[in-house]
């Protein structure tokens, strides 16, 4: 994946989980590829991320903001005009991976504030969609941050340029 064309563009950077019980094996692999980073959340800090000190690709990101961002993102965000979650057509991706992004609920037990985006819990309920969906944020303002404009491919994928895709489909028809 790392070194393929999706929509003509290949990826400039990439995140990996670095939980669960393959860490050495992840920073092994993520060690071989020049931009490629492993992820951990952590909300003890109050920078949205930034790197380890020890790790220098390790990124370390504030967990409940991003997943808070990526809640909003996917109920509440209307501003198509910047910074929009755009996903697949409806055909193209699969019950499971709906289940998944909303996996994501208001923390009963925190009857104060547990509507709270910040304060959603998964409940043991499978979430990788969602956790994806985060760590994409987390490079993209990792990549915002740190990359020179010369890296970024600015409108090589036809149909990531949704503005210009819409207004040709419209004079098509």
């Amino acid at each position: 994946m790392l070194y393929k064309e999706y929509l003509g563009i290949r990826p400039i950077l990439g995140i990996i989980d670095e939980g669960g019980h393959r860490g050495y094996e992840v920073r092994n692999f993520v060690a071989k590829h020049r931009r490629l980073y492993t992820y951990k959340g952590d909300s003890r800090g109050s920078q949205k991320f930034c790197l380890s000190k020890n790790y220098p690709k390790l990124i370390f990101a504030n967990k409940k903001e991003y997943e808070a961002h990526v809640l909003h993102y996917i109920y509440n965000q209307n501003n198509r005009d910047n910074f929009y979650l755009y996903l697949l057509a409806e055909q193209e991706f699969s019950q499971q991976f709906v289940r998944e992004l909303s996996a994501m609920r208001p923390d009963s037990s925190n009857k104060k504030e547990g509507h709270m985006y910040e304060n959603y819990v998964h409940n043991s309920r499978v979430h990788d969609y969602f956790d994806t969906s985060k760590m994409y944020l987390v490079i993209e303002d990792f990549a915002i941050a740190n990359l020179a404009k010369s890296c970024w491919q600015k409108k090589k994928a036809e149909c990531l340029n949704i503005q210009n895709h819409h207004q040709r489909k419209q004079r098509q028809s």
